[in-house]
């Protein structure tokens, strides 16, 4: 019960790290979005720069957040 602040906040790091590398979803996708999920989104793209390579987005996002998410990323 205590933990729960602990994992959310990594959550939201992650969910965070792979908006801002546009790992998520395609443009096309996220227009079909409601729109607070939408609002979320354009939040957590805040203070992207530049984006990535098409085939290196979801790479250098699991690069970014660490070995776990590596392996993980491995695993896909």
């Amino acid at each position: 019960m205590f933990e729960f602040p602990k994992h959310f906040l990594k959550l939201a790091r992650a969910g965070r790290t792979l908006a801002r590398y546009d790992a998520l979803a395609q443009p096309e996708h996220i227009a079909q979005l409601p729109a607070p999920a939408r609002a979320l989104y354009r939040l957590a793209r805040l203070g992207s720069g530049k984006n990535s390579q098409n085939e290196t987005r979801l790479s250098d996002a699991l690069a970014e957040l660490g070995p776990s998410y590596i392996k993980l990323g491995q695993f896909l």
